[in-house]
């Protein structure tokens, strides 16, 4: 007697062969073999992915992409080579100058560092840090014009201050800002790469400057110290009642009223500086090894005695940030500040000051909103940091938040704390924040994890992902994207250049992965270097943004809106490297550069002509294709075939349970949709499937066939007898599949 198998939910998307015999678990039923070019949704059902449209052809050392959103409607993609940006908007269009050039910026990462760019969005501004590379951004001046320049800071940060006493540096030429002096060490502490970068110059102590006392005889140039400041007589003779704290210019300390003595109290302070000076190094005396000497401009004053050959200081710190030193690997903006991170610290600006970062006042006092730099502990560099609940941060073995001791004030340098939450560990891949979840790559690269706070355990937890389909991710994955509209989808690009899909949603426990293969030439499939996902314009979804090999031709490309429910078919956009065509009928496609890349001269593409579907279309030299009927609504490209294998049939007995690794043989299937056309279903392995919606004797053969909608007839699907009972189901054309249910029946053998 026929029994059935039913999948009416297919939001498990396709697993390993290790769950082939785990019938008993729960995503079983849910759940597929194989599924390529079809995406899991929330819903339930199985949707076609659509197709891929060219933006434009890529630079030859093209090798990354990187979003710049300025707001959720103005967004672009910014073309990573070696040496050089070029743009995209998010209307799916290269950016070019009057003349119709690209429009390209200089910046200087090579080729090999572009991957490690890390990057943080401010409005008009995408700062960029690399270890390599001084800290930096590109800003939008314009709808069409960028610049890129290395950013400035000033204050610090700083490296420990040295311990050593007896390594010193003395200072000569001046002790004012902007005064260019000469540095001199008594060991060899300069080197080349220190050259534009900070140091910093502490009084050894306040021996040489009278404490201010008031009624005291002070000769005019005279330099007084008060709480750590510094300030000169400028006029006056005995001091007031009042000492001097300002920290700026000039300031009487009394009324400077004579008394019945003659004496008139009250001087002129002019305040000098504290006891921290700081200064930028311009030249060493050694331009290919360590010197004694440096050139160096003072930025913040020096107290006056650091001239004084006996007056050199051991209290100094080079900056954190030089070639010497290495500059930020990430950049973040938290709590109002920027906060940048090497492998192995955390430094936050100024609150509200995003390019200062000093320590102290102008009183050398700390306060919370000042900068701070915080050193984790341990031998596993940082890997990714994101703003959450606090500050989460991952390194190679582990998983830390960031925050205040005290959770009444903000974090600062006096409070703060690190607390280790997991020990997973992670790669140095960029993380996407989901909803109330942050989705890393853990270390090895080919697992993913879901981090978020559980409130019951007070820490957060990173179950992983791709704990069903260990298959998709054991290759390694090498980057991450997000599509939040309009199908909630987590794209990861793998190390072979092949895309996974996976439709995240926490709330509705959707666990599936699925493979995107994007279509090459002559039926192979491309590579995809690189993608990354940007909001497009008012009321359309996302637009996931890639990269794309094929042969040693390059391409940027976004991929097309996903499919509407009952959209007309001269909606349907499926193929990939696709140019689409919305006017007056016509015969030839693609004229005056609308067309495909030149370099693609001599390819075969096909069609989906308003609606009809044709193959071996060829692209002329211009790039233009003649199509072999006038059509007015047209879409060419890269033909991709879409398909999903049943895991091993899941069979009730007439007895209970279940007719485990007995031989079963397909005889039928029907099945529901939202939409098809040119579904072909059958056994898998079988030597041919069945068409399940056949045309309609009625539908004219020069127009298209509407689309099927709702339940399938019962359709023969015979196929051979086997222990699986394994179906198979392709798309066969460019238009749309979505697939909600598959009931295919099986004739269980009576002996085994």
């Amino acid at each position: 007697m026929p029994t059935h198998n039913l999948i009416q939910n297919f939001n498990g998307g396709a697993v390993s062969k290790r769950l082939h015999g785990r019938t008993d678990a729960a995503i079983y039923d849910i759940a597929l073999s194989e599924m390529v070019n079809f995406a899991p949704t929330v819903e339930g059902p199985a949707l076609k992915r659509s197709g891929s449209i060219i933006a434009a052809e890529a630079a030859p050392t093209a090798s990354n992409l990187m979003p710049f959103e300025f707001n959720s409607k103005q967004a672009y993609v910014l073309e990573f080579g070696n040496g050089q940006v070029r743009f995209y908007s998010n209307s799916g269009a290269l950016i070019v100058d009057g003349v119709g050039a690209p429009i390209v910026l200089a910046v200087p990462y090579a080729l090999a560092d572009v991957p490690q760019i890390d990057y943080q969005q401010s409005a008009d501004v995408l700062y960029l840090a690399h270890p390599n590379y001084p800290f930096a951004k590109i800003s939008r001046v314009g709808a069409a014009a960028f610049t890129y320049e290395t950013v400035t800071l000033s204050g610090g940060p700083f490296q420990d201050q040295n311990s050593d006493r007896t390594i010193t540096i003395a200072s000569e030429g001046g002790t004012v800002v902007g005064n260019v002096v000469t540095l001199t060490a008594s060991s060899p502490i300069f080197l080349p790469g220190h050259i534009g970068g900070l140091i910093q110059l502490q009084a050894v102590d306040f021996e040489p400057f009278p404490l201010w006392e008031p009624g005291m005889h002070s000769g005019t140039g005279n330099a007084w110290r008060w709480e750590g400041q510094i300030y000169q007589n400028v006029d006056g003779t005995i001091t007031g009642q009042t000492p001097p704290t300002h920290t700026y210019g000039i300031a009487q300390d009394g009324s400077r009223t004579t008394d019945v003595n003659g004496n008139a109290y009250g001087v002129a302070w002019k305040y000098l500086c504290d006891q921290y000076g700081q200064l930028q190094i311009t030249a060493t005396g050694n331009a290919s090894g360590a010197s004694n000497t440096a050139t160096a401009t003072i930025v913040r004053a020096l107290t006056p005695d650091m001239t004084t050959p006996d007056r050199a200081t051991w209290r100094w710190s080079f900056g954190r940030f030089s070639a010497q030193n290495g500059y930020p690997k990430l950049v973040k903006i938290w709590n109002n500040r920027i906060v940048l991170f090497t492998d192995f610290e955390v430094m936050g600006s100024v609150v509200g000051d995003y390019y200062n970062y000093s320590a102290f006042d102008d009183t050398g006092r700390q306060d919370a909103d000042l900068a701070f730099r915080f050193r984790i502990t341990g031998a596993n560099p940082i890997n990714w940091a994101v703003v959450d609940l606090q500050l989460l941060l991952s390194t190679d073995r582990a998983e830390w938040t960031m925050g205040s001791l005290n959770a009444q004030t903000g974090p600062s340098a006096t409070n703060m704390q690190i607390t280790r939450q997991s020990t997973y560990g992670s790669v140095q891949i960029r993380p996407m924040q989901i909803g109330l979840r942050t989705i890393f790559v853990q270390r090895g690269g080919r697992k993913l994890r879901s981090a978020g706070y559980e409130y019951t355990q007070n820490r957060y937890t990173a179950p992983n992902l791709a704990v069903w389909c260990r298959n998709l991710v054991q290759v390694g994955i090498q980057r991450l994207a997000y599509q939040q509209e309009s199908e909630e989808t987590l794209w990861a690009l793998r190390t072979d250049g092949r895309l996974l899909m996976h439709a995240e949603s926490a709330d509705q426990q959707v666990k599936g992965f699925a493979q995107a293969n994007i279509a090459g030439f002559a039926g192979a499939d491309a590579v995809v270097l690189d993608i990354c996902c940007i909001p497009a314009p008012a009321g359309a979804p996302d637009m996931l943004w890639m990269l794309v090999q094929r042969g040693n031709l390059k391409t940027v490309e976004y991929l097309a809106d996903w499919w509407t429910d009952e959209a007309p078919i001269t909606d349907a956009r499926f193929l990939d490297g696709s140019i689409i065509y919305s006017g007056a009928q016509a015969t030839v496609i693609g004229t005056g550069g609308t067309g495909f890349p030149t370099s693609w001269a001599g390819q075969s593409v096909a069609g989906l002509l308003d609606g009809q579907y044709a193959t071996g279309l060829v692209i002329a030299s211009d790039g233009s294709v003649t199509l072999p009927f006038a059509a007015s609504n047209v879409v060419l490209g890269l033909f991709y075939l879409s398909w999903m294998v049943g895991l091993p049939s899941k069979l009730p007995a007439r007895s209970g349970g279940f007719l485990e690794l007995l031989k079963r043989r397909m005889k039928a299937v029907v099945m529901r949709v939202v939409d098809a056309g040119a579904v072909w279903f059958g056994s898998q392995g079988a030597s041919r499937l069945e068409e399940i919606f056949r045309r309609q004797a009625s539908t004219p053969m020069d127009t298209a066939s509407p689309l099927a909608q709702g339940s399938s007839d019962e359709i023969t699907a015979g196929g051979n007898t086997d222990r699986d009972g394994q179906w198979r189901l392709e798309s066969r054309a460019p238009l749309p599949a979505t697939i909600s249910m598959v009931r295919s029946f099986f004739q269980p053998e009576d002996k085994d």
